[in-house]
């Protein structure tokens, strides 16, 4: 950085000089280096056993990456979402190894970026693999491996709870078909949380139209810092996470028609 002065003067008279002007003039220089880090998304298909149905597809979704490692500290992200990418894991075996198959395709789905504002679903829905016209709805599970808890709700009032996020806007007929599903599982459905609704992929998928559910077992002290650890997480509510949405995504597969667009926003 650099910094000069000019000054101007102009006469009075015959008898000197009076200082007229004085100005600065400041040039800033700066250097800007970028480059190129492959970030890339995780995406596998179960192929649909009806030959006139399996071009359409169900998504089931969640993201890999967390806060890194900063310094000498690492972010663990066993909640966040260590706890949704192994639910998806698990889902996936689940219908792989049943005998019950699905007659549209199943489509898993782990994204990348999501921390640094949804770039991986967003990269996806941009240039999707897979037509999103042909898609039925998208599954999202992102944190489902903790008891919310806040300064006025202990964890311990949260153990059966979880949030369904953004089941009500696009199609009622999916939030239907989850709560039907539910009864085999027993979650306490929450519904205080859709001002996260924005914050996770599938509002890519949302904005493109595509009918979501997004499970969010809620916020903790942990969350997005080095203590988001494996001890913490409630394996079975993970586990149901993963059940709960085999059950959604086998009857969304198999039924005659697809899930109707009937409710208001996206």
């Amino acid at each position: 950085m650099g910094v000069s002065a000019n000054w101007n003067t102009e006469s009075i008279g015959e008898t000197g000089l009076k200082l007229h002007e004085a100005y600065g003039k400041l040039t800033i220089e700066a250097g800007l280096k970028s480059s190129i880090i492959n970030v890339p998304n995780v995406v596998g298909m179960l192929e649909g056993s009806d030959p006139d149905l399996k071009h359409e597809h169900i998504g089931i979704g969640s993201h890999l990456d967390h806060m890194g490692k900063r310094g000498d500290t690492i972010y663990y992200g066993a909640d966040d979402d260590g706890s949704g990418s192994t639910a998806v894991l698990l889902t996936a075996e689940a219908l792989v190894k049943s005998d019950v198959k699905p007659k549209r395709s199943i489509v898993f789905m782990c994204f990348a970026a999501e921390e640094i504002g949804l770039v991986g679903s967003r990269y996806y829905t941009e240039n999707p693999l897979l037509p999103l016209d042909d898609m039925v709805c998208l599954l999202q599970m992102d944190m489902v491996g903790r008891n919310e808890e806040t300064a006025d709700e202990p964890a311990s009032e949260n153990v059966e709870t979880i949030h369904l996020v953004g089941s009500k806007r696009i199609s009622m007929d999916l939030h239907g078909l989850t709560i039907s599903s539910n009864r085999h599982l027993g979650f306490e459905f929450e519904y205080d949380q859709e001002s996260v609704y924005s914050r996770s992929d599938h509002a890519n998928f949302a904005r493109k139209g595509v009918p979501i559910t997004f499970l969010f077992s809620g916020f903790h002290p942990d969350y997005h810092q080095p203590t988001d650890t494996i001890e913490k997480i409630n394996f079975e509510k993970l586990t149901n996470s993963a059940k709960l949405n085999y059950l959604v995504a086998i009857q969304a597969a198999n039924r005659p028609e697809r899930l109707k667009k009937d409710a208001a926003g996206g």
